[in-house]
């Protein structure tokens, strides 16, 4: 399955170099090992699309709990987070 994800600018220029190869996000949609995860660059001036893209095939699907500000707590304590490691 294919699953594209938005993604902001420092984020997605340390997947592409290779050093960042794994996303946190709110297990709020289906992903599982060997589905492709596209992730859309957005800058973070306009919050618009840039173009930019890059595929990984999933390769690690987890669940953890974590306390962060950055989602409600609502969220988090709905949903969880989902780990996702990709190759």
């Amino acid at each position: 399955m294919k699953i594209e994800k938005k993604i902001d600018k420092d984020s997605f220029e340390l997947i592409l170099k290779g050093t960042k190869k794994y996303e946190i996000r709110l297990n709020e949609f289906e992903c599982k090992v060997g589905d492709t995860l596209v992730l859309l660059e957005k800058d973070p001036v306009t919050n618009k699309l840039t173009g930019r893209q890059i595929k990984k095939t999933v390769t690690l699907v987890d669940t953890i709990d974590v306390d962060n500000s950055f989602y409600s707590k609502k969220d988090i304590e709905e949903k969880g987070f989902l780990v996702i490691s990709f190759d």
